[in-house]
């Protein structure tokens, strides 16, 4: 028998004997921070409640942003917010403007927020949603490494939240008009699905099987 007839058939004998197949990503779904928290702890929580004046700033908001509203430092790591539209990377920054809290609002025209995790994936995920000019549902897309993950409708003065089984690298945030929101939760750490764990032991045993048929044939 081949080499390659016994690899395939250690390949369907270990796919019989775990039942795994590679999947999507799974997620549990939250409408009630305090459920998720309770879900979740650990996950840090950006509120900008750092920012120091009501005003609008231009540019991706992260940990490295120095303007009129944030300074260095001001945003957590691995948070990089982006508005996308027809006034790219604008936001308003809104200090007890809609009660007392700090909100960011992207600017009108914009289509969407973008939230990146730029350093690591993420596995948990929470946002204050909020109705001032959203006029209407929020869509909300959840994308991995290999695209999109999930499409949800929620309400707008609501909390969405979500736990996943694999690492998250972006969500978008689109309302129809504005998009306005706060205490931004993240947290997790991406975990290898079942499948990906069986697919590099068949890769460590058919490079041990290769190595052992050369030796053979040397012999």
């Amino acid at each position: 028998m081949s080499i390659a007839r016994k690899a395939l058939g250690l390949f369907m004998g270990l796919f019989l004997f775990t039942g795994t197949a590679p999947v999507h990503a799974g997620f549990t779904y939250f409408s009630d921070r305090g459920a998720f928290d309770a879900a979740n702890p650990g996950t840090v929580l950006e509120d900008f409640e750092d920012a120091t004046s009501n005003t609008v700033v231009s540019g991706p908001q992260d940990q490295f942003s120095d303007n009129a509203a944030f300074q260095p430092g001001d945003i957590i790591p691995n948070l990089r917010i982006t508005a996308v539209g027809t006034f790219p990377d604008e936001f308003f920054v809104n200090i007890n403007s809609y009660g007392p809290t700090t909100v960011m609002t992207t600017n009108y025209g914009d289509d969407f927020a973008r939230l990146d995790f730029y350093e690591a994936p993420i596995t948990a995920f929470g946002v204050d949603l909020s109705s001032f000019g959203s006029s209407g549902d929020y869509t909300i897309r959840i994308y991995g490494t290999s695209g999109l993950f999930d499409t949800q409708v929620v309400s707008p003065s609501a909390f969405f939240g979500f736990t996943s089984t694999e690492g998250v690298t972006r969500v978008e945030l689109q309302a129809p008009l504005y998009e306005t929101f706060d205490n931004i939760a993240i947290g997790g750490q991406a975990v290898p699905e079942p499948s990906s764990v069986v697919m590099l032991g068949l890769g460590g045993l058919g490079m041990l099987g290769y190595a052992r048929a050369r030796r053979t044939r040397k012999a």
